[in-house]
């Protein structure tokens, strides 16, 4: 899960002339870092999942107010996505490894899927921090697209309105990266998948194609 770019620090590897840690010391390093990897293994394997188990499942569709990336133009939200359809709102970056990892897959998915009128992909390609442009965003964005030979709907969120709202319906303070939320014709949040798993793909499929069936 990545809910903030990644940063990197060369400070620990600049310093040859110390000298090498006690054993008792190294034992207590090891053991934090096995309780570490536990913990990012139970958090991932929680997060990864689009079971009932999230706090917005069964929550109205968060406020959705996007524009068209390329052209900074609003979505009418009632042509792009009518209440009625399955909605597939997904937050993602190009900054961000697990997303760059996912989104092609998804992206191709939401294509199949896209066959049936009623259902509708919304990605929100996310800023990689509060100084980034809307222009900067655009181009990293069709770069990314191009190298990986995507064809997808370009949205963003350039307010923050769609990701405040979505991470309210999850009862957190932001959100984590990648995140997706299947809408189900009644409105309401059906599924939701927080970090990257590589079943995860399949799972929205799964489930899209059961509500697309009940329509």
């Amino acid at each position: 899960m990545n809910p903030h770019p990644p940063s990197e620090s060369s400070s620990a590897r600049s310093k040859p002339e110390k000298s090498k840690p006690e054993k008792s010391n190294l034992g207590i390093w090891f053991l934090l870092l096995a309780c570490l990897c536990l913990a990012i293994f139970f958090i991932r394997a929680n997060r990864g999942s689009g079971s009932g188990s999230s706090a917005a499942v069964g929550k109205p569709s968060p406020q959705i107010d996007l524009v068209a990336l390329d052209s900074g133009k609003a979505i009418d939200m009632d042509e792009a996505a009518p209440n009625g359809s399955v909605r597939l709102l997904h937050f993602w970056g190009t900054w961000c490894g697990p997303c760059r990892m996912e989104y092609p897959h998804l992206a191709e998915t939401a294509v199949g899927l896209s066959a049936d009128p009623n259902f509708r992909f919304l990605p929100v390609s996310c800023e990689s921090g509060a100084g980034e442009t809307m222009g900067g965003l655009a181009e990293k964005t069709n770069q990314y697209f191009a190298r990986e030979s995507i064809t997808s709907p370009k949205l963003a969120d350039p307010r923050g309105i769609t990701r405040q709202s979505a991470a309210e319906r999850l009862e957190q303070p932001s959100l984590y990266y990648p995140t997706s939320m299947l809408i189900g014709p009644d409105g309401t949040i059906v599924g939701v998948w927080e970090g990257y798993t590589p079943e995860a793909v399949d799972e929205i499929a799964e489930a899209s194609k059961k509500l697309l069936s009940e329509i």
